[in-house]
């Protein structure tokens, strides 16, 4: 039976080798890049890159334009992103939001994009209406959706103020940060201990065979992917977001998506603020310097492409031996690579941000798109001390721009029915009086000129309000949990509403 060195020797002097020339720099990039850009997302990834892979060019090209200066521009020419853009926490931008108390109209950007994202992987539930006839609302082939997120009020005491500079002359402008918490994953923390395993275990056999090269090898890449991991994690993730004053309007809207679907954001100011206005920021400040020009990230660069230099002049220099561990190693630390990639990227983004904003939502399906504008107005109004602040006749239109004279008249019906719901005189036993016949003299002639196909029109439509109408508070205290938690100051929306219902 042949010893261990006999069967080294018979492996090191085999006429077959190995070109690792390209495997060395260029394999497996794109998959290092995607999992260094999650760094930031889990707790100690930053100390755990202690391992040889490959596709450091690609890494080093990557973050290396992130570093700011002549030197840094020379070596890795290209756009200087922000850190943002470059870990894919910016650049996507979301629906647009309009808010109802407050009047903003304005894109939104990814916390937004994640928003509807997320509504749009939510499952979604029926929403039970009935007739007066207690038969099922109408319904049309193509179902109207409503996202409705609720935000606690918890934002105002997290956010640190802070002052940058910006515009001409350096002129200051206040904004607030909220610190995001990384997440916690045990069994990628575990498995992040075996590429550092094998490569160290590969280097030490190495040795052991008579190949020192092959061995400093991967100790070369162990440092140098090591100390790029600390560099490129040492930032804080933050949500950027303007600081509202205490006296803002409520924070609620809706952002309507381009399927038709409509999400509507209920809480103050500054918590929907970190949706609509908000920006994910990697903080690289070092010390006193609030704009570092990244110079440590330019160094863990040079170092992986001076790695990549090293490694590909001699290796091919190194035994047969020595180059199968070498590629073992890179195996090792591909395979993690694609473990880590595997969770996606934007799922955990999603789910970072939903946490930080305890938001909760649920997604319900209605029969046609003016039950659903009806919804949409009950629920923007619902638990404000004056809810027709929140213009009802501005999201009629929004959600339901047709402007003929018989839309027009039941949008005035609509709005009439809705001064009554919200009237905080009326009974708390609320019953729908909506009807397509005329209530007032000035209707009579308005609706004498509609023909009959008009009023088949009208009636549908004043049948699907009538149905919202009377099924808004039994879904409210029943089929929805999420009213329990939200409040309008420290009372939840169900109390407050009792409150303003009951007679004065």
């Amino acid at each position: 039976m042949l010893s261990s060195d006999q069967i080294i020797h018979s492996i090191n002097h085999s006429t077959y080798r190995l070109d690792l020339t390209g495997v060395v720099g260029l394999f497996g990039g794109d998959s290092a890049v995607d999992a260094l850009e999650t760094i930031h997302l889990y707790a100690g990834r930053r100390w755990a890159g202690w391992y040889n892979y490959p596709g450091t060019v690609t890494v080093a090209k990557r973050f290396g334009q992130m570093a700011e200066g002549r030197l840094w521009d020379s070596l890795f020419p290209g756009p200087n992103e922000s850190p943002a853009v470059t870990f894919n926490l910016a650049g996507k931008f979301g629906p647009d939001y309009s808010g109802s108390f407050s009047g903003t109209k304005l894109r939104t950007g990814y916390p937004g994009y994640l928003m509807a994202a997320e509504s749009a992987y939510s499952p979604c539930k029926p929403l039970q209406l009935l007739r007066k006839d207690t038969t099922e609302a109408r319904k049309t082939g193509s179902s109207a959706t409503v996202a409705v997120v609720s935000l606690p009020p918890q934002q105002r005491e997290r956010i640190r103020r802070s002052l940058t500079p910006t515009g001409v002359g350096g002129t200051k402008q206040r904004h607030g940060f909220i610190p995001i918490n990384p997440k916690y994953n045990p069994p990628l923390a575990f498995l992040a201990i075996v590429p550092s395993l094998i490569s160290i275990l590969a280097s030490v056999i190495c040795f052991l065979a008579n190949d020192p090269l092959c061995a400093s090898l991967i100790i070369l890449g162990i440092v140098s992917s090591g100390f790029s991991s600390l560099a490129l994690g040492s930032a804080t993730l933050n949500i950027r977001v303007p600081i509202p004053s205490a006296a803002s309007p409520p924070g609620d809207g809706l952002m309507l998506l381009d399927d038709g679907s409509i999400i509507v954001l209920k809480g103050e100011e500054a918590d929907v603020n970190v949706v609509t206005k908000g920006e994910f920021e990697l903080d690289y400040s070092i010390g006193i310097l609030p704009h570092p020009k990244h110079h440590i990230i330019g160094f863990s660069s040079l170092l992986l492409m001076t790695q990549f230099l090293v490694q590909l002049l001699i290796l091919p220099r190194c035994t047969f031996f020595g180059q199968i561990l070498f590629l073992i190693s890179f195996v090792a630390s591909g395979a993690y690579h694609l473990y880590v990639v595997s969770h996606e990227r934007e799922s955990l983004h999603r789910e970072i941000l939903s946490r930080e904003l305890s938001a909760r939502m649920e997604n319900w399906t209605l029969g046609t798109r003016t039950q659903m504008a009806v919804f949409v107005c009950l629920l923007l109004g619902d638990g404000r001390q004056e809810p027709l602040k929140s213009k009802p006749n501005v999201v009629l239109s929004n959600i339901l721009p047709n402007d003929t004279p018989v839309w027009t008249y039941w949008r005035r019906k609509v709005l009439k029915e809705l001064e009554r719901f919200w009237n905080p005189k009326s009974s708390s036993l609320y019953v729908p009086s909506i009807q397509a016949a005329p209530e007032e003299p000035v209707d009579t002639d308005e609706y004498a000129c509609f023909t009959e196909q008009d009023k088949m029109l009208l009636g549908d439509l004043v049948d699907d309000a009538w149905c919202v109408f009377n099924g808004y508070s039994k879904w409210r205290d029943g089929e929805s949990g999420m009213w329990k938690e939200q409040g309008d100051g420290e009372e939840n929306l169900k109390a407050h509403l009792l409150r303003e219902a009951s007679p004065v």
